[in-house]
């Protein structure tokens, strides 16, 4: 983070030349690490399946009999290559206790030395302080490695693989060194919990759901980690939001992680190559035009007021898109929120949230109110989920949902909450599974629609038809001005050149005008804000070929299982919901007085020749399947499945055609 924000109480550890505590030096050469320089008491030596006694001559057979024969303060374990299982008599977890200084490191590195345990066992089990444990491939258990009240370990140069539950878990683990390890194939990653001062650097971390977590672990240095398909999470009381040192040099899927603390910034602006944004009581930042995308939470606010995300893509993370902690008067609007594994968006004890003009599509939960959200508004959003869609606890109080399209979940809406309300005094939602009628024509349904839920609640004035979807992000106004006054400024330079050297009388007039207007200057600031101009409409096609892919994709999923006649509603808007999407594609705006057929009239001939037979083709088995029987409108469904497929791959192979800019 900027030096700004690293107020915090110096770290035990003497700081390098950067400002991080050091790691150990670097990683081993070639797996191997050199010898270890201590005041020991004794020196023991392993080899997989001997019988000795554990001296160089004699070593034993495995790691447990050290531990449990020879085991005092400031003694080295060195394990000689090979496997360390049950079958050479280990008995998991391995325990460190009671002893402090212990030493654990093999001789050949982890490609060479590994200790394989038992699904339901932890590998490694530490309660000892100043545990060192180094080089070694931890696989096939619980967690590889768990401290508990194990202070000033260090942890370094493992290969962490396959274990059922995760990697490495510190608790009430105070100033423990977990360096370049790697961790792959687990639920989580590293977990720290109620562990201050912990160092956490060096460590690649891959598919695991969690990558590095901190609970209410404050005062903790966090660098140089590359994590891939999971990010950091932070969570608990304030100080664990606002005392860390996470550095931009943690990466998530190549991206740097953004940690701003304690911090006005009002006027700021997240950097466009975040791959994470965390913040703790920070105030004013916008965060704008970012690809927040698969690690854990793209987005995790804490503690902090007036944050604005917009024009943003949130998707493919295995937690959350969007996590809100105690946060007020934050702003979501003109964002995709997709394919997040558990929640789109998760907001706990925030107060004047408003979710605007975002599409949240494809989460296992849409939108949940957790404990005491207040006040918080969900307007103009399209939002489908596998789970349900939109979720209020227990005390979320005065919030109110309104104008969004709200189908194909499980559950489209549970209220437990109090006094929350789903409609204005003139409209409420399109529930997809609203069966009521329309008698005068108005628009809206002439009986509430029952949320379901504790609280009772009810949306009085639900929509017969879906609400026009939002707009596309389009650049701002002040990019259009960059990209246009410039070029004005060069066709009138360009013409008065014209004129100096017609009229002028020689090239040392036209060489004076052209440093005094700074020509040069001119064709970058132009080069330039055609580059940004082009690039936001690349970011924007690209976020809306993403959720149009996941959404069929979503439809051929559904149609490879058993369907039931209840599932043909939720089919069909699937479908509905693609086809809006294509109209995002080639810039076809919804009218409110169309019908579909009027839409897809539109969508056909703005796409043109190359889209317009299968278009036509996909609204022929539209049509039919409203009135087929469950055999045929299945295949109806299936046809229609693969004319999408077949237009995704196509927008894929030309995705810059003039047609769809």
């Amino acid at each position: 983070p900027p030096e700004a924000c690293l107020q915090y109480r110096q770290h035990p550890h003497t700081p390098n030349h950067d400002g991080q505590p050091p790691l150990h030096e670097d990683r081993p050469k070639d797996g191997v690490f050199p010898p270890i320089a201590t005041e020991s008491s004794a020196t023991y030596w392993v080899e997989a399946g001997a019988n000795g006694n554990g001296t160089f001559e004699t070593p034993a057979g495995n790691i447990t009999y050290i531990l449990t024969n020879n085991a005092s303060a400031n003694v080295i374990i060195n394990v000689q290559p090979g496997t360390y299982s049950t079958a050479i008599g280990e008995t998991f977890p391995l325990n460190v206790t009671h002893y402090s200084n212990i030493t654990l490191t093999s001789t050949g590195g982890p490609s060479l030395t590994t200790i394989r345990g038992k699904p339901n066992k932890h590998g490694l089990y530490v309660t000892a302080n100043s545990t060192t444990i180094q080089g070694f491939t931890i696989a096939k258990c619980t967690w590889g490695i768990v401290l508990r009240r194990s202070y000033n370990t260090t942890i370094m140069g493992n290969s962490i693989t396959n274990n059922t539950w995760g990697g490495i878990d510190l608790g009430v683990s105070n100033d423990s060194m977990i360096a370049n390890n790697t961790i792959i194939h687990s639920t989580y990653g590293i977990t720290v919990d109620d562990s201050p001062e912990s160092t956490i650097g060096g460590n690649i971390i891959t598919s695991t759901g969690e990558g590095i977590d901190l609970w209410n672990s404050p005062e903790s240095t966090i660098h140089g980690n590359v994590m891939v398909h999971c990010g950091i999470v932070l969570w608990g009381r304030r100080t664990t939001f606002t005392t860390q040192r996470i550095a931009e040099n943690n990466t998530v899927n190549g991206r740097s992680v953004y940690y701003y603390a304690n911090q006005d910034m009002q006027g700021a602006a997240v950097p466009s190559d975040a791959g994470q944004v965390i913040l703790g009581n920070v105030t004013g930042l916008t965060i704008e035009d970012v690809n927040v995308s698969g690690g854990s939470v793209g987005i995790l606010l804490g503690y902090s007021s007036h944050i604005t995300i917009t024009n943003t893509v949130i998707a493919n993370n295995t937690l959350f898109g969007v996590f809100l902690l105690h946060s007020t008067n934050t702003t979501i609007t003109n964002s995709i929120i997709a394919n997040n594994r558990w929640k789109g968006i998760w907001l706990l004890f925030t107060t004047n949230t408003t979710i605007t003009n975002s599409m949240i599509t494809n989460n296992q939960y849409g939108i949940e109110l957790g404990f005491e959200p207040v006040h918080f508004a969900i307007a103009t959003n399209p939002i489908t989920s596998f789970g349900d869609s939109i979720t209020v606890q227990a005390a979320s109080t005065s919030n109110l949902v309104y104008r969004n399209n709200v189908f194909g979940n499980g559950v489209n809406a549970k209220d437990s909450g109090r006094r929350n309300a789903f409609n204005t005094s003139t409209v409420g939602n399109y529930w997809g599974d609203y069966n009521g009628t329309d008698a005068n024509g108005d628009g809206i349904g002439d009986t509430p629609y029952v949320i379901p839920g504790l609280a009772g609640s009810k949306d009085y004035h639900p929509a017969m038809t879906p609400f026009a979807l939002p707009p596309s992000p389009a650049p701002r106004w002040q990019s259009l001005l960059r990209f246009i006054f410039p070029i004005v400024i060069l066709v009138v330079g360009i013409v008065l050149e014209v004129l100096l050297l017609r009229y002028g009388g020689g090239l040392t007039r036209l060489s004076a005008f052209i440093h005094h207007t700074q020509l040069k200057d001119i064709i970058t600031t132009v080069t330039a804000s055609l580059q940004r101009l082009w690039t936001d409409r690349d970011r924007q096609t690209l976020s809306v070929q993403y959720v149009l892919e996941a959404t069929v994709d979503k439809l051929g999923t559904r149609l490879k299982g058993p369907l039931r006649e209840e599932d043909k509603p939720d089919l069909l808007n699937l479908v509905r919901d693609a086809f809006y999407l294509l109209g995002k594609r080639f810039n076809v705006t919804w009218k409110d007085t169309w019908t579909l057929r009027e839409y897809m009239s539109a969508l056909i001939e703005r796409a043109g020749s190359s889209y317009a037979s299968l278009l036509r083709e996909g609204y022929r088995h539209f049509e039919g399947v409203l009135y087929a029987e469950r055999a045929e409108w299945r295949e109806c469904l299936q046809a229609i499945h693969h004319v999408l497929v077949t237009i995704t791959e196509k927008l894929n192979e030309n995705p810059s055609s003039p047609t769809e800019r």
